[in-house]
């Protein structure tokens, strides 16, 4: 039953920040073309963000599985030692996981792919996307019945 719970919430972690950093991305591109002096209908933009969650969420959410399979192993192993942390040790990895996928995007490919991350309010909010799942992951695969932050709870 552990492991269905593991892989449940890893596939919604993933689904979740997937459809946050499309949302975003968006928002911030939306946001470039103001200071452009663009203006966006309230249609079109909602009419971006669907695209936009519906195009670039399966290519966020193959990046967002890559990273959270390493940065979630990585915070497991921390958890273990401080059990009282699971909440936020996996916040801090999802943050972690995207800012550095990106990050390393950026440096391989030469440029940052993901428009919506190419500033730091951006990478921020792309951040805060992958935040979002490991705080989806830690809630749907803590133990039942157990109080988080008590030896053995929660992990």
């Amino acid at each position: 039953m552990r492991a269905v719970r593991q892989i449940v919430g890893f596939v919604i972690a993933v689904a979740v920040t997937a459809v946050g950093s499309a949302f975003l991305s968006s928002h911030f591109v939306l946001r470039a073309l103001e200071g452009l002096g663009v203006d966006v209908p309230l249609s079109d933009r909602f009419a971006m963000y669907g695209h936009d969650v519906l195009g670039m969420g399966p290519i966020a959410g193959a990046l967002a599985g890559v990273a959270f399979l390493i940065a979630f192993p990585v915070a497991a192993l921390i958890v273990r030692f401080l059990p009282m942390l699971r909440t936020l040790g996996y916040v801090l990895a999802g943050a972690a996981a995207m800012g550095a996928a990106l990050g390393l995007m950026q440096v391989v490919l030469g440029m940052m792919p993901v428009a919506g991350a190419r500033t730091l309010g951006g990478m921020i909010a792309q951040a805060a996307a992958g935040a979002l799942g490991g705080y989806v992951f830690a809630q749907m695969t803590r133990r039942r019945g157990r109080a988080e932050g008590r030896p053995g709870g929660g992990a």
